[in-house]
């Protein structure tokens, strides 16, 4: 059965990373499409890694383009039987909305985790990250709006949660 796992942080919490440990530790997301929307947003507007994204680039007009874009890539994932981790930001009520919502529309699993991390940790893990791909931007947007309430710290209790909502 496929599920949707959606992974929430600001810049900097390990979405990304988590995501690919989860992929690859996860006997229930071994196969998992991995969707980021920084990477849909890069496709959409033509930015390479090594060019830096200003904050026009996270506009509502662009930031609603990249959901769709996300919408449609997690609907055919989960209508053929493939689990999708969603490792975004999910800082707007409207898109953690959305989220949730297009699992419901695929009678899918949902999870839902934030992460966070302390500022000069984030701040580090940036900077580390801009000396490869320089893709700072608008990347240290603080909100503390969130309505999910699963959180995990352990990978392996994530895959033991996962597992237990497949069943």
């Amino acid at each position: 059965m496929a599920v949707l796992l959606a992974i929430g942080g600001h810049t900097g919490t390990g979405k990304t990373t988590l995501a690919y440990r989860l992929r690859k530790e996860c006997p229930a997301l071994k196969t998992a499409l991995i969707i980021e929307d920084d990477e849909i947003r890069r496709e959409l507007l033509g930015i390479g890694l090594g060019q830096v994204m200003s904050d026009t680039d996270y506009s509502e007009d662009v930031s609603r383009n990249v959901l769709e874009d996300i919408k449609i890539k997690t609907a055919g994932a989960l209508s053929s039987g493939i689990s999708v981790i969603n490792s975004s930001g999910f800082f707007s009520s409207a898109a953690q909305g959305a989220v949730e919502d297009m699992a419901k529309d695929a009678s899918a699993p949902f999870a839902g985790l934030w992460l966070t991390a302390s500022r000069p940790k984030m701040e580090e893990r940036i900077a580390k990250r801009n000396k490869v791909n320089n893709s700072l931007g608008a990347a240290l947007r603080i909100s503390n709006k969130f309505r999910w309430k699963t959180v995990f710290k352990l990978r392996s209790v994530i895959c033991m949660k996962i597992e237990a909502i497949i069943r």
